[in-house]
C-alpha cells in the first residue's frame, strides 16, 4: 500500500481490493486465492507491476 501512497487501514484495503479485482477482471465474488495468484504474477514482473501500480494510483485519485 505504501508504494501507491495509501495509509494501511480497513477502508483503503477494501478500496484496493475492489480496484485490483476490476483491473484483473475478477468479480468481488471470486475467491481470494485465485485473485492473489494473479496479483503475484504481476508483482513478479517489473513491467506488469508498474502497470498495476499506475492503474491503482489513477483509480485512487478518481475515487477521492
Amino acid at each position: 500500500m505504501a508504494e501507491v501512497g495509501l495509509e494501511d487501514n480497513k477502508e483503503n484495503r477494501k478500496r484496493l481490493d475492489i480496484i485490483l479485482r476490476e483491473f484483473l477482471g475478477y468479480a468481488l465474488t471470486d475467491e481470494c486465492p485465485l485473485v492473489w495468484k494473479e496479483i503475484q504474477r504481476y508483482l513478479a514482473d517489473p513491467a506488469l507491476k508498474m502497470k498495476m501500480l499506475e492503474k491503482i494510483q489513477r483509480r485512487m485519485e478518481v475515487s477521492e
